[in-house]
């Protein structure tokens, strides 16, 4: 038994249901690399490390929900496996907005960093002026 999750029917995060659906306004592009977790971390049980470190991946940005379990569970890992993170503040979100501010205040007092998207596009921006190149996966 899955603490929290009750059993594995029960779960809300398998493939096929509607809570792990990703929405359209985000649907996946025939290049882009999806990958299908099955517990709270983006890591736990998937390939996800091994396509970073295929593609020389050292920063994590992190949008998504929800910011206390999803979310900070998969930064948590990446801090524990050598990755600068960033948490969007304006792009992750929570129960209540008290739970979405502990969250962040915790990832910037603890795991890495937060900024609102509209402080890193143009850092993005800048940086593919000066090296030509930002890749993203």
């Amino acid at each position: 038994m899955m603490l929290g999750l009750g059993s594995e029917s029960d779960n809300p995060l398998l493939q096929g249901r509607a809570t792990a659906e990703i929405v359209p306004e985000l649907a996946p592009q025939s290049s882009d690399v999806v990958v299908a977790k099955s517990r709270f971390s983006g890591f736990w049980g998937t390939n996800l490390l091994e396509i970073l470190r295929a593609c020389n991946i050292e920063s994590l940005v992190f949008a998504g929900g929800t910011t206390t379990v999803c979310v900070e569970s998969t930064l948590r890992d990446a801090m524990f496996l050598e990755f600068n993170s960033l948490v969007l503040s304006d792009c992750t979100a929570d129960i209540t907005q008290e739970l979405h501010e502990s969250a962040l205040m915790r990832v910037e007092l603890f795991f890495g960093w937060v900024c609102g998207s509209e402080d890193l596009i143009p850092m993005l921006e800048e940086a593919k002026t000066r090296s030509g190149v930002v890749q993203a996966v």
